[in-house]
């Protein structure tokens, strides 16, 4: 796991967003991919979370399916 800091651009026009006052939140960034026995490729999603790190990102996976 590691951190990742955002920044402050908008990913349609590269254009500089404004900084929002206030603090800043800790998410975790879980990225699900299914596959079949095969290997072939189901669907898959992502998601961020404020869950903590003592929760597995697979349980997180679990509470959405």
């Amino acid at each position: 796991m590691s951190d990742l800091v955002a920044t402050n651009t908008d990913k349609n026009t590269g254009r500089r967003v404004k900084v929002q006052p206030g603090v800043a939140l800790t998410l975790r960034l879980v990225v699900v991919r299914l596959t079949d026995t095969h290997g072939k490729f189901i669907g898959g999603w992502t998601l961020l979370t404020n869950v903590s790190n003592e929760i597995t990102s697979a349980e997180v996976d679990r509470w959405y399916r």
